[in-house]
């Protein structure tokens, strides 16, 4: 086409429709690899835990589209598709930031003109979306945010709701609560420095069954390095972890940061571990429940833990629960290797002089006391045990079992330092010692990983390679 001959009224024609394909041509959404992920997805909860930038909102907004007007693309899951005009709900922050500077851009992107029928307000914010399904019926979602009283999210029923950023859990709940009726889907698009607990719903709630993803801001192939390098430049190391790479603010300091559930997990025992040496540690407590677990070593010296114990109750009780839990496993109890927390083992009770591992004696559960509890040097060797590199061909010796390791998991992945020294950001420095709080687990991983557990053949007789750690019975004061 020869521009130079057409009529200024031509002209403006062709600029009009190419500012129409161009309109198009940028609602044309092309998910990258994680957002992808994210919406194929089969899970009814579903997560995208993502660094600023990295694309989670477009991901939630696109979904709320799909479901709202029926037109999924070719490899959108099928079962998970609604054959008709859908109810859903959106909850945002605030209505100045999180509706109108975040939520209604996006629809105005994403959303073509024709599919939006109407949009209500009140007092300026979108407070309902009415939108043309594909069957000739009409969706709508609600858009409510955080800032408005907890009863208003109770009473709702829908198909789907989206929730942009951590929403507190009372609201969480409602709204999955509103989701029965329906059988429908929820999704969190959010950058994790708020809400904790959201860590422990969906990450680490096995039952729940919830598929989750961390998003790097690296993943987004439509930022430039520079922007992003210039961008990290004013972010603490701590604010990187969320800001940049999508994981959990409040998780930033943990002590172990080597444990990766997609590693150190496994579903089940190997085989042959029946001959395995089984080793139990024990952190008891005086007002909070005792925590404990039993691992195994297989003949490479590789540590599984394959169960735990919460257990409240006196001495005598938690023997006797002791011995019913390895009876059921088909433990031999006399053959069982026990450690128990040093500082606790060896201090006299005030009522009647014995030491702890005495007590737990008389009931026929017999403890070494004899590990190091250097804080340090404990932290290290479970780091080296939990230590892995694809590249250069080093792999873990320590393993957790999924399903019977459940709060062992949760409190290995929520041990961290108390985050700071000193009242004011003038005199504050790192502090290196653990939060009170998630650390009876991992007290008694790292004591096990003190004492060198070790394999030996179990089904030998007599002491031939057992290891003597100096318990009741081998040398114990």
């Amino acid at each position: 086409m020869n521009f130079d001959e057409l009529s200024e009224d031509e002209l403006n024609q062709v600029l009009e429709e190419l500012e129409e394909v161009n309109d198009e041509s940028s609602r044309i959404y092309i998910p990258h690899p994680a957002q992808r992920e994210f919406h194929s997805a089969c899970h009814k909860i579903r997560a995208l835990f993502g660094a600023n930038r990295s694309g989670k909102s477009d991901a939630g907004v696109n979904e709320a589209k799909m479901h709202s007007t029926g037109q999924y693309p070719d490899w959108y899951p099928v079962e998970q598709r609604f054959s008709g005009p859908t109810m859903g709900r959106v909850v945002v922050t605030d209505y100045r930031v999180g509706c109108r500077e975040v939520l209604e851009p996006k629809i105005k992107r994403w959303f073509a003109q024709e599919d939006i029928v109407k949009i209500d307000r009140t007092m300026g914010n979108i407070s309902k979306v009415h939108v043309r399904h594909i069957t000739g019926g009409i969706s709508t979602f609600d858009v409510l945010t955080h800032e408005q009283d907890s009863n208003v999210f109770e009473g709702w029923s829908g198909h789907w709701a989206w929730f942009d950023e951590p929403p507190p859990r009372d609201k969480y709940i409602a709204t999955l609560r509103g989701l029965v009726d329906f059988d429908g889907r929820i999704w969190i698009t959010a950058t994790p420095i708020t809400e904790p607990w959201l860590h422990d719903e969906i990450v680490l709630n096995v039952q729940r069954k919830a598929w989750h993803k961390a998003v790097s801001i690296f993943d987004n192939p439509h930022l430039s390095r520079k922007a992003i390098e210039e961008f990290m430049v004013s972010l603490t190391p701590e604010e990187k972890e969320a800001r940049i790479h999508g994981k959990f603010l409040h998780l930033t300091g943990r002590i172990y940061g080597e444990f990766d559930t997609n590693v150190h997990l496994l579903e089940n025992l190997s085989k042959g571990h029946e001959e395995w040496p089984v080793y139990f540690v024990l952190d008891p407590a005086d007002r909070r429940p005792h925590h404990a677990i039993w691992a195994k070593v297989d003949p490479m010296n590789r540590v599984w833990i394959f169960d735990e114990l919460v257990y409240k109750g006196t001495i005598e009780a938690t023997s006797k629960e002791i011995v019913v839990r390895e009876r059921t496993k088909k433990i031999k109890t006399e053959d069982v290797i026990r450690i128990l927390d040093p500082n606790k083992g060896r201090t006299p009770s005030a009522a009647t002089g014995l030491k702890l591992i005495d007590e737990f004696a008389k009931h026929g559960v017999y403890f070494t006391a004899n590990v190091n509890d250097d804080l340090a040097l404990g932290h290290l060797s479970v780091k080296e045990r939990l230590s892995f590199s694809k590249e250069k061909g080093i792999f873990p010796t320590i393993y957790f079992i999924r399903d019977t390791t459940r709060e062992c998991v949760k409190q290995m992945l929520s041990y961290v330092w108390e985050d700071w020294r000193g009242r004011n950001a003038s005199g504050r420095s790192e502090k290196e010692v653990p939060k009170d709080i998630n650390k009876d687990m991992p007290d008694c991983v790292r004591y096990l990983c003190m004492s060198n557990p070790t394999w030996f053949n179990s089904r030998m007789n007599g002491d031939y390679g057992r290891p003597k750690l100096g318990f009741t019975g081998w040398g114990d004061d």
